[in-house]
């Protein structure tokens, strides 16, 4: 496992040098990536070129996101897999080798069961188009509070859906983006938790709750989720991949962009000591 830093999660919007500077302070290990400054970055310059600013840093992948619409017709689907080859080319070339596919969050025209029906299927096809440049696909959940738009049909996910759209996949470089506020909100969270596999997860969203489990807060802010416990669980199943804080309590966003890196880099850190013995992972 490592500290990764999402500056995307902050309404951080940068250049990828002063990205890996902010990571640097706030004593994180990895960090996701904009795929498409990075690919403007490797066509003006090179793909050594970003490697180097990663390794001048010492600064490694975390995950990128792929934009992807799942619900477009069999040609439309099809054709934006074609567009996405070039990004993960280059994914692979940098070794960031975990993306995050984003469920939608509904629909005008699919209900939420045909699209149950459809994304396995389809998560299959990407799956297989990536797993030939070593990527891994992670799913994820949109938040409620992301919810904006009236569908028409208006999809809900649990932790449990996800895992089991990822199962019928039936390909291993899928998994499920762990989300711990979400996963808080499931009653049967611990045995959820405990069915994992090492390659059933691909990222970890660490975020803490507010006492009426409605706001999100950094790690070990609050207390109010056993994260200690989660974190043993994914030492446990050998997990090795991004742990990531997540806030969305509105003060984090009024504070100056070094500030909310370190602030988020110190729970982060306390919530290692937290987890684990002397020996850390």
């Amino acid at each position: 496992m490592f500290k990764n830093l999402s500056l995307k999660s902050f309404n951080i919007n940068t250049g990828l040098r002063e990205s890996l500077r902010l990571a640097n302070l706030g004593n994180f290990e990895g960090i996701d990536l904009n795929i498409l400054d990075v690919e403007a970055l490797c066509q003006t310059h090179s793909v050594n070129y970003v490697k180097g600013m990663l390794d001048s840093f010492n600064i490694k992948p975390g995950v990128w996101n792929l934009s992807s619409d799942i619900t477009l017709t069999d040609a439309g689907f099809t054709a934006n897999i074609d567009k996405l080859t070039s990004l993960v080319e280059i994914s692979e070339k940098i070794g960031a080798n975990r993306c995050v596919l984003s469920l939608p969050v509904g629909s005008d025209t699919t209900s939420c069961e045909d699209f149950s029906k459809m994304f396995p299927e389809r998560l299959n096809v990407l799956a297989k188009r990536f797993n030939e440049y070593n990527c891994s696909i992670g799913v994820e959940i949109v938040g409620k509070h992301k919810s904006v738009k009236p569908y028409q049909h208006i999809y809900r996910f649990t932790t449990s859906q996800i895992y089991s759209f990822c199962k019928e996949a039936n390909i291993t470089n899928v998994g499920i983006v762990l989300d711990t506020f979400l996963l808080d909100q499931e009653s049967n969270n611990q045995d959820i938790l405990q069915q994992f596999e090492t390659k059933d997860i691909i990222s970890v969203k660490a975020s803490d709750s507010d006492n009426n489990k409605k706001i999100r807060n950094l790690p070990r802010q609050t207390n109010v989720i056993d994260l200690p416990f989660i974190m043993q669980t994914l030492r446990n199943i050998r997990y090795n991949g991004p742990i990531t804080p997540i806030s969305d309590e509105p003060r984090v966003f009024s504070f100056p962009n070094e500030i909310a890196v370190i602030l988020a880099g110190g729970y982060l850190t306390r919530l290692w000591k937290d987890s684990f013995t002397k020996t850390e992972d």
